[in-house]
């Protein structure tokens, strides 16, 4: 059975457009773990609604603790041996469950990856992030395969993929609830490399709905220092795991620790005490010394780790102000 886990915040909008997406899948041994992270809508009274219609549908009404502790709470309630993971407004492919069933009983796999469509809700346009073949990562293989997995999202994304659940319990593995930006490609990335067998499709999985709607990606939060602390260690295990033997793979996990570093950057732009806040940042000991450990290789990191490194944040903000980041 797949327990599929769903963090709901303020979705009422387009909750049963996604719950139908995973009712009429062609593979029915699967429930839904519907967790309501203290909306302020009408999204309880929606899940409730489908709850009541499905007995496999179980409905969580939770004080507001964020999407991590959401996923986390799902684990906790999840009772099948797979785990999958949605957003409350996305939209499954109709045969996704029955493709990856297939594969992993083929191959015994600890986690099947697919592939993902990024749909451009405002522009009607659709960005399809997929490898051309299918193949099996066994063992350390994962650190060959990497830059390509990473730059089609196979790594990073947690909505295209069947997860072994023993995976997840038996190396007591979770979400990282300090963390407010690529906390999905950190527990994928704890997950993956504890896995024996690894199994990758071309076949699309998942339809990732982008909006322009104001959130709280769009906020500034606290302890962004905090954040890209942990961060940095995770890229420095991840490092030691592939041991430098993929050229590739080291230079897109340098390109990952800079651009969350100028996201933490761009954090502190939206604080009211920009420039005081950006200084503090750029002048702390561990992020200056990742800013002179790792290196951008393409043009804009290299740009940005520039001004970091040399702790320019006047400089840092006009980039941001003439990039409309702020």
């Amino acid at each position: 059975m797949i327990s599929v886990i769903i963090p709901v915040y303020n979705a009422e909008e387009y909750l049963s457009k996604m719950l139908d997406s995973i009712i009429v899948q062609s593979y029915t041994e699967f429930e839904i773990i519907l967790v309501n992270d203290g909306s302020t809508d009408n999204s309880s009274a929606v899940c409730h609604n489908y709850a009541d219609k499905y007995d496999f549908i179980t409905v969580f009404d939770n004080q507001n603790k964020g999407v991590s502790a959401s996923r986390n709470f799902g684990l906790e309630k999840a009772k099948g041996e797979f785990i999958w993971f949605m957003d409350s407004d996305d939209i499954l492919e109709k045969d996704a469950f029955l493709c990856a069933v297939k594969a992993q009983q083929k191959h015994d796999a600890d986690v099947v990856i697919g592939g993902m469509n990024f749909c451009f809700v405002e522009k009607g346009k659709n960005v399809l992030k997929a490898i051309q073949e299918e193949f099996l990562l066994e063992g350390d293989k994962l650190k060959y395969k990497y830059s390509e997995l990473f730059s089609k999202n196979y790594i990073s994304s947690l909505w295209n993929k069947l997860i072994r659940r023993s995976v997840i319990i038996e190396n007591n593995i979770k979400m990282n609830e300090s963390l407010y930006m690529y906390e999905d490609y950190v527990f994928c990335m704890d997950v993956l490399l504890k896995c024996e067998k690894i199994v990758c499709l071309k076949d699309v999985f998942y339809n990732y709905q982008l909006r322009n709607t104001t959130s709280l990606s769009h906020r500034y939060k606290d302890n962004a220092l905090g954040m890209f602390c942990i961060f940095k260690e995770k890229i420095s295990e991840y490092m030691k795991a592939f041991n430098y033997e993929d050229a590739s793979a080291e230079a897109s996990l340098n390109d990952l620790l800079i651009y969350f570093a100028y996201e933490c950057v761009k954090n502190e732009a939206k604080h009211k005490n920009c420039y005081t806040k950006i200084k503090k940042m750029l002048c702390d000991k561990t992020f200056h010394s990742s800013m002179l450990k790792y290196k951008g290789t393409t043009r804009k990191y290299r740009i940005v780790q520039m001004m970091m490194k040399n702790k320019m944040a006047f400089l840092l903000l006009i980039y941001l102000i003439i990039n409309k980041k702020i």
